[in-house]
């Protein structure tokens, strides 16, 4: 008669048994590792890129808002330029990783209210449209201003409202699974 015990302590059987852990259970745990690494990877650089971006165009603003002497208007200008090229990669860094969320609208969105504050500083201080614009802003944003807009307590406001909302957004994409290691 056939017996269980004997065939599981035959040492083909064991070698039979040791091969497929190692053939199979191995390999596959070590490619989740490093698709898990490597995702980590590509979330980090992303977020930093995003970051550094975002920064630098909130920085050019602000130096623009207090009058920084060695800020000229090539300088502003050159910074908008390229926060607009740096949010264009960004975003399709984000379809291509996050196709199937709501990350890359969402960055969409955020690219326009990083926009809007950027244009903020472009318009008149006298000009009616100003109130306006911010109203709209601020709705977008989620923060709430004083009555009227009050230049640099509001502005600092708007500021903090978009340092939070980039926050949420890293958050978010440090939470998303990169569809390719899906």
């Amino acid at each position: 008669m056939f017996d269980l015990a004997e065939l599981l302590k035959h040492p083909l059987t064991i070698l039979f048994v040791g091969a497929l852990i190692s053939g199979l259970l191995i390999p596959t745990i070590t490619r989740r590792w490093q698709n898990h690494q490597k995702a980590l990877e590509i979330k980090t650089q992303l977020v930093g890129e995003l970051s550094k971006s975002i920064m630098e165009i909130i920085m050019g603003i602000q130096f623009a808002h207090l009058g920084a002497k060695s800020q000229k208007q090539a300088d502003f200008d050159k910074a908008y330029r390229e926060w607009e090229i740096q949010s264009a990669v960004i975003g399709t860094k984000l379809q291509a990783y996050f196709p199937d969320t709501t990350i890359p609208d969402e960055w969409t969105g955020f690219s326009e209210l990083i926009t809007g504050f950027y244009a903020l500083e472009g318009i008149d201080q006298d000009e009616k449209p100003k109130f306006v614009f911010v109203s709209d802003f601020q709705k977008k944003l989620g923060v709430l201003l004083d009555s009227e807009y009050q230049d640099q307590k509001d502005w600092g406001v708007l500021k903090n409202g978009i340092l939070k909302r980039k926050s949420e957004l890293i958050q978010k994409i440090l939470r998303a699974k990169i569809s390719v290691f899906r």
